[in-house]
C-alpha cells in the first residue's frame, strides 16, 4: 500500500480548485526525492539492475554447491563449475556495463561492476590453478590469490548490502515524506 502514496498524493493534489488547475503545472507538483535521486529515477534503476543482482548470486550459488560440509571443494570440482558459469557472469558483466546509472548512484553501480569483476578474477585464477595442477606446477600461489579474490568479493556483497538497505530506507522516507529529501 505504501507504494500507492505517491499515485493518491497527486490524485489528490489533482482534485484541486479550477484556478489552482489552471496556475498549476506538473513541474509545480512536488517531486519526492533521496540522496540518490528522485523517487522515479532511484526506483527505475532498481529495476533495471535487479535482474543482474539475481543473476550474479544465481551464478555463484552453482559454484557454492560445489562446497562439501565442511566447507571445501576440490580445486577440480571449484574449476569445472566456474568454468561453467563464468560465461555467464562475463556477459552479465558485459550488460550490465550498457547501464548508465543515476549520478547519485554512481559508486554502487560501480562496486556492483567490481563484484562481478572480483569473481571473474577468482574464477580465472581457480580454473588457471587447476590447469596448472593438472601439469604438476606448484600452484599454492594461485588459489591463494583466487581465495582472496572470493573473500574480496564477499567483502563487497556486505558493503553492496549496506548501501542497498540505505537505498531502499530513503525510498520508503521520500514516500512517506514526498516534498522533503529524505536522508539514508
Amino acid at each position: 500500500m505504501k507504494h500507492f502514496l505517491p499515485i493518491l498524493l497527486i490524485f489528490a493534489l489533482g482534485c484541486g480548485s479550477e484556478e489552482a488547475e489552471q496556475t498549476a503545472s506538473p513541474k509545480d507538483l512536488p517531486v519526492a526525492r533521496t540522496p540518490f535521486g528522485s523517487v522515479e529515477t532511484v526506483k527505475a534503476y532498481l529495476t533495471q539492475i535487479n535482474p543482474f543482482i539475481g543473476k550474479v548470486g544465481q551464478l555463484h550459488a552453482v559454484v557454492l554447491q560445489q562446497m562439501g560440509s565442511a566447507g571445501r571443494a576440490t580445486s577440480k570440482n571449484l574449476a569445472t563449475a566456474m568454468e561453467g558459469v563464468r560465461p555467464q557472469l562475463q556477459k552479465a558483466l558485459d550488460d550490465f556495463r550498457q547501464i548508465d546509472p543515476p549520478p547519485d548512484l554512481r559508486a554502487f553501480h560501480d562496486d556492483i561492476k567490481k563484484l562481478m569483476e572480483t569473481r571473474l578474477k577468482a574464477y580465472d585464477l581457480t580454473i588457471e590453478g587447476w590447469q596448472r595442477e593438472q601439469k604438476a606446477e606448484d600452484t599454492a600461489a594461485w588459489f591463494e590469490e583466487a581465495e582472496g579474490k572470493l573473500q574480496e568479493a564477499e567483502d563487497l556483497i556486505l558493503q553492496l548490502n549496506a548501501e542497498m538497505q540505505k537505498i531502499n530506507l530513503a525510498l520508503e522516507q521520500a514516500i512517506k515524506l514526498p516534498t522533503q529529501v529524505a536522508s539514508p
